[in-house]
């Protein structure tokens, strides 16, 4: 019976391409599909346009013929603020308290891991959803995706997420996010000319030369590119909120 069906959809937001995953009741995968478009949908300087993200969205549905409605989003990086602190504290966070959503979660030190959302954006993501002709269930910042892909590695982990105009850097110790770092370097990302590097391997060098550093002022014992685009919304659960 359709209304017994309890199948969920995940969907990853990247600057130029929307990745969906449909799960059913167990978390595993049953469809995939991913719209790309040439023209960034979003980024730290422009913001999620709902109606155009929409569109991307309902063509990677169509073809992947979903038979769930009900979906949970992955936010990027760039539209939070994140923060390492003895304690949940608010006035931590750059803004008033009523402008975000704030995440806290407890690590195994005894700290906590603060990650701020502005409200604006997710209330962008529940508009793209209604236009898109979903049901919103939830949001995750994606680094708690990106993590519990990585949880069952011991080792404290940098994973290195390229996307086409940005990357992200998320330290990872057991499944817990310990740091998480953004830059405007991608895959399309328009540096000029370098005499001795093509634009795409100077690129690559910026990108891997601030993971060495990260790696090193945090006591990283691995680096991994995270070289597949579902990676985070294979991290979506339905118990998300």
């Amino acid at each position: 019976m359709v209304g017994m069906v309890e199948n969920y959809l995940c969907i990853d937001v990247g600057t130029n391409s929307i990745r969906v995953l449909e799960k059913d009741s167990s978390g595993k995968v049953t469809r995939w599909g991913i719209s790309e478009t040439e023209t960034p949908i979003h980024s730290a300087i422009e913001p999620l346009e709902p109606g155009r993200a929409a569109l991307l969205l309902l063509e990677a549905l169509d073809k992947m013929n979903t038979v769930s409605r009900d979906a949970i989003f992955a936010v990027p990086a760039f539209y939070s603020f994140t923060v390492i602190a003895n304690e949940v504290d608010p006035g931590l966070i750059p803004a008033h308290p009523k402008t975000y959503f704030l995440w806290a979660y407890p690590a195994r030190d005894g700290r906590y891991f603060l990650s701020a959302t502005p409200r604006d954006v997710i209330d962008r993501y529940k508009i793209l959803a209604k236009l898109a002709g979903l049901n919103f269930l939830g949001w995750e910042p994606e680094s708690f995706s990106l993590a519990r892909q990585f949880q069952k590695i011991k080792e404290r982990t940098l994973i290195v997420d390229p996307d086409s105009r940005s990357t992200t850097f998320t330290l990872i110790d057991r499944g817990e996010v310990q740091y998480v770092f953004r830059t405007d370097f991608g895959g399309v990302s328009n540096l000029g000319t370098c005499p001795t590097h093509s634009l795409k391997g100077y690129v690559w060098d910026v990108i891997m030369n601030i993971a060495k550093e990260i790696a090193e002022n945090k006591k990283v014992d691995q680096v991994l590119i995270s070289n597949s685009v579902f990676n985070v919304p294979n991290g979506l659960q339905k118990i998300s909120s």
